[in-house]
C-alpha cells in the first residue's frame, strides 16, 4: 500500500494518485491539517501517515521535511515503514534552525528505509557532500501543472515584478532598481520579510501578504520577472513556472538548482552582480525578439520536462519500481 502525504489541497495532486492507481499501485491520500501553525501541521500530517499505514507500507511525502519527520517518528516508535521524500529542499544556510534540520536530514537520508529525489543533479551532489552521504539521488524535476493558458511575450512597458514567500534576495532587488531608475518595480513579499528590506528606491512599490489573484495580476501586468534567490536549495520554482506561462522573461542568479532549469535558450542566468542584472534587463528590453524566443523555448521546456505526467512517471519508474527498500 502507498500513502501520499500532502500539505496542500488534494486537487493539486489528483493526477499523481490517479496514475499510481492506474498502474496497479494502490495509493491513498493522507493530509495535514490547516488549522495550526505550519510546523505543527507538518508534524501532525507526518504522524497521521505513520498511524494509518501498516508495516511495510510506503509513505510518499510531497513536502520533503514531512518525509523526514515520518522517518524519525518511525524510528522513535519502532515502526517499519518505507519513506520517500520528494525533491529535497534543505537550505544551505547556517542559522540554528537550518543546522538542526541538517541533523535530521543527515541521519534519515542514511537509512535504507528512506529514499529521496532532488530537482537538480548539481544540488544533489552538493547535498551528498554537505551531509556526508554516500548515495545517489534520482532527478525528478519539479512538477509544473499546465494552467490552461500559454501567453506570448508582451511589452508591458518598463515594468518588473518580483515576488514570493521566501528565499528571495530582496535587498538585491532594491539595488538593481536603483540602477534602473526608468523602470518600475512591484515587489510582493511576506509581511515578516518587510523589516529586512532597507533603503527602498522611489521606483519600487512593496506590497505584503496579498491575495493570490492580486499577486498574479501584478505579475501579468509586468514585462519581466526578477527572481534573485539567496540559497542554492530549490526556491522560486513555482513563481518561475507561473510567470513563464504568462509570457514573462525570467532573470535570476546562477545557483545549483536554477542551472538545472535555465539554459542558453530559455531564461536569463546572471552572476551575483547587481550591474549585470541591470545590464541584462536593459539588453532584453531593447532586443525583444530575443526575449520572445527565450519565453517560447521555456514554455516548450516546461511542457516536455516538467509535466505532471512526466513527474509521476519518474517517481514511479526511478524511485518506487527501481529501488528495493
Amino acid at each position: 500500500m502507498y500513502w501520499f502525504l500532502t500539505h496542500y489541497d488534494r486537487k493539486y495532486f489528483t493526477g499523481f494518485v490517479e496514475r499510481m492507481n492506474d498502474r496497479g499501485m494502490t495509493t491513498r491520500w493522507v493530509h495535514s491539517p490547516v488549522s495550526h501553525g505550519e510546523r505543527v501541521n507538518n508534524f501532525i500530517g507526518a504522524w497521521r501517515a505513520v498511524k494509518v499505514s501498516k508495516k511495510g507500507d510506503t509513505i510518499i511525502a510531497w513536502y520533503d521535511f514531512q518525509g523526514i519527520l515520518a522517518w524519525w517518528i518511525c524510528l522513535l516508535t519502532f515502526r517499519n515503514r518505507n519513506i520517500v521524500a520528494l525533491n529535497i529542499r534543505l537550505k544551505d544556510k547556517t542559522t540554528l534552525v537550518n543546522r538542526m534540520a541538517a541533523f535530521l536530514y543527515k541521519y534519515a537520508l542514511r537509512s535504507s528505509k528512506m529514499k529521496a529525489t532532488v530537482s537538480s543533479l548539481e544540488y544533489g551532489e552538493a547535498l551528498k557532500k554537505r551531509l556526508s552521504i554516500n548515495r545517489d539521488f534520482p532527478l525528478v524535476r519539479d512538477i509544473n501543472l499546465y494552467p490552461g493558458y500559454c501567453l506570448p511575450f508582451k511589452d508591458n512597458g518598463r515594468r518588473i515584478f518580483c515576488g514570493g514567500n521566501q528565499s528571495r534576495d530582496w535587498n538585491r532587488v532594491m539595488r538593481v532598481a536603483r540602477l534602473l531608475p526608468d523602470y518600475r518595480f512591484v515587489v510582493i513579499m511576506p509581511g515578516k520579510e518587510r523589516e529586512k528590506v532597507t533603503d527602498v528606491p522611489s521606483n519600487v512599490r512593496i506590497l505584503c501578504d496579498v491575495p493570490y489573484k492580486t499577486f498574479m495580476g501584478y505579475m501579468h501586468s509586468s514585462t519581466f520577472l526578477l527572481l534573485p534567490v539567496d540559497t542554492n536549495a530549490p526556491a522560486g520554482l513555482i513563481v518561475m513556472f507561473e510567470a513563464t506561462w504568462l509570457g514573462k522573461l525570467l532573470f535570476t542568479n546562477s545557483t545549483q538548482v536554477m542551472r538545472e532549469y535555465i539554459g542558453e535558450h530559455h531564461g536569463v542566468l546572471v552572476r551575483n552582480d547587481d550591474q549585470e542584472f541591470a545590464d541584462k534587463i536593459e539588453y532584453y528590453y531593447n532586443h525583444q525578439e530575443e526575449a520572445t524566443e527565450k519565453v517560447n523555448c521555456f514554455q516548450k521546456y516546461l511542457r516536455e520536462e516538467c509535466s505532471e505526467e512526466g513527474f509521476t512517471d519518474r517517481v514511479i519508474e526511478e524511485v518506487l519500481c527501481s529501488t528495493d527498500f
